[in-house]
């Protein structure tokens, strides 16, 4: 069988992350092993299982009181139960490591799983929050023999599948779609979306449209990769990921997670 990616694509040249763990810098600082710090700990410690027994998604609940640390961890539809656990864990310790005595902090990580961790001595309110953008991609070079005018098709139809992807979220705040790109045979772009659960589906749709638009800025021609904002984030790949696509076409409703079975056949970022 003929290696499509091999005839119309060069190797990976680059990857490239253009955000890093967040500290919130105007968020409060709290002393080594007091009592905030007991506390952000067990309730992270405790985050990797209580997301992956709540289908991917889960905000501790709200307790008053100066030194309870309030979470949020999320994992993107498709990811095992144990990727999505490794995933909030590693980024938990990132967290803790990069932001040593800040209250509040926030990331985005990829690989086997795209997840979220945030935490914050405030309430996480559910509301659309969009100060941070993250992107993360590797990006493909065309071949020389297919030029500007392939690049141009990319973007254009990069655009237009994700215009439909936002407008196909439904009420679990997620979507996903397909586009052909129509000069090259069997090749198509692969999508999804989603946004934090506790967000209404104006505030989703709307924080999608936003990160469709700051792909111009970061990431446009990017034919792999995901671009991320507080509340939401899109990711797209050239073939099947995380086991959303079955054999190229769009499954029925797959569950949120798998139980630990994966079909992925590419990690993409």
């Amino acid at each position: 069988m003929v290696d499509l990616r091999a005839i119309f694509w060069f190797v990976v040249i680059s990857s490239c992350a253009v955000a890093a763990p967040t500290c919130i810098q105007r968020s409060d600082f709290f002393k080594a092993n007091g009592p905030y710090d007991i506390n952000l700990r067990a309730m992270l410690s405790s985050l990797p299982s209580r997301v992956k027994d709540n289908e991917g998604f889960y905000k501790t609940p709200f307790k008053p009181g100066p030194n309870i640390a309030h979470g949020l961890g999320m994992c993107s539809r498709g990811t095992t139960t144990q990727d999505c656990s490794d995933c909030i864990t590693s980024v938990s310790h990132t967290l803790l490591h990069t932001c040593p005595n800040q209250a509040e902090a926030i990331d985005w990580s990829s690989g086997d799983s795209l997840c979220l961790v945030r935490y914050s001595n405030h309430l996480i309110n559910g509301s659309l929050d969009e100060d941070i953008i993250w992107a993360e991609y590797i990006e493909y070079k065309y071949n020389t023999s297919f030029g500007q005018t392939n690049l141009t098709e990319f973007k254009s139809t990069w655009q237009a599948l994700m215009d439909r992807v936002i407008n196909k979220v439904d009420g679990s705040l997620y979507a996903n779609s397909i586009q052909e790109l129509g000069s090259f045979p069997f090749r198509s772009i692969y999508a999804i979306a989603q946004c934090n659960k506790d967000l209404t589906k104006l505030n989703c749709e709307k924080c999608l449209q936003h990160l469709r638009i700051d792909n111009r800025s970061c990431c446009r021609g990017i034919q792999v990769g995901y671009i991320a904002r507080t509340s939401c984030f899109m990711r797209w790949d050239l073939q099947p990921f995380l086991g959303l696509f079955i054999n190229g076409m769009l499954p029925t409703p797959p569950s949120e997670l798998d139980n630990g079975h994966s079909n992925t056949t590419k990690k993409g970022i």
